[in-house]
């Protein structure tokens, strides 16, 4: 490889095999330097400096190869999921069908999923959607009425199933929270708009390159467990989900990430964070989950 610097200099090198790899880098040898002049420290330097670079060039190489590197497990019934839940280390990418799969506010990755309906019938029905779907609270979200129950009254967001009931949603594309969020209304039309947009460019992404999971990570989440019955609980990726789904894609990728849960099981509600803590009523709770399996 020419030095750019120098035309006169030439940098040769071999990179070991795998197996002789070296704090998962490449170790060079058999370096050698053709030149017709005497080096000067500032081509040395600057060979040295090269090195450096094509080593972290592999490293990052190394790092991209790992995430193509999961185990890979199709999933085809509910059946086939209890086997697999069990892994040391990074979690396998799971194959499953979109009818397995949820956003938050117990929606459906089928073709009636908000997101699906828009790419299919445009902004109109999402603006739809973010009219005729705008819980005050956590009851509304889940279309529970009211009975009284602690927990009722809670920010429609909140889940009890994850410690401080998750994250608050947060300002996105551009726009305050004033605007609305995602998965459920109000939505001011700028918002209406750009989650719209957000979606036909991801879609149109995927249409013309592919589903690239190795550039972008894995739509990510965790499974939700109802005696035999699972669901998983998309937490990261929901665009990229729909989207696969407007395309006609049968098994979409997903993986659960290190620090979330793997399983939230009915049955282990009193253990739940939020009921643990007092927060939410166990019958409510229950509630919640159940609404995943109906919908």
């Amino acid at each position: 490889m020419r030095d750019p610097s120098c035309p006169s200099a030439v940098l040769e090198w071999h990179v070991l095999p795998d197996s002789r790899k070296i704090n998962g880098s490449p170790e060079l040898f058999g370096t050698s330097v053709k030149r017709q002049r005497t080096p000067s420290f500032r081509l040395v330097k600057r060979l040295v400096g090269f090195v450096r670079q094509s080593r972290q060039k592999s490293s990052m190489r190394s790092d991209s190869e790992l995430k193509d590197a999961y185990q890979t497990i199709p999933i085809d019934s509910d059946e086939d999921i209890p086997p697999k839940l069990d892994w040391a280390g990074p979690s396998p990418v799971f194959l499953l069908p979109p009818v397995m799969m949820s956003l938050q506010g117990a929606h459906r990755f089928t073709g009636e999923h908000p997101f699906v309906r828009a790419l299919a019938h445009g902004p109109e029905a999402l603006d739809r959607f973010y009219a005729e779907f705008s819980p005050a609270n956590l009851a509304e979200m889940y279309r529970i009425p009211i009975r009284g129950l602690r927990g009722e009254a809670l920010p429609p967001w909140k889940l009890p199933w994850l410690e401080g009931g998750g994250t608050p949603p947060a300002a996105e594309v551009g726009l305050g929270l004033e605007h609305g969020v995602s998965y459920f209304g109000p939505c001011s039309p700028q918002k209406v708009d750009a989650e719209y947009q957000r979606l036909i460019s991801v879609a149109a992404s995927i249409e013309r390159e592919g589903y690239r999971p190795d550039l972008h990570d894995h739509i990510a989440g965790h499974f939700l467990q109802m005696g035999r019955d699972f669901r998983f609980f998309v937490r990261g990726g929901k665009h990229r989900a729909a989207a696969l789904v407007h395309l006609g894609y049968e098994r979409i990728p997903v993986r659960v990430r290190s620090t979330w849960p793997r399983v939230i099981a009915a049955g282990t509600e009193q253990d739940w964070p939020l009921v643990r803590n007092g927060d939410v009523d166990q019958r409510l709770a229950v509630q919640i989950l159940e609404r995943y399996f109906r919908n």
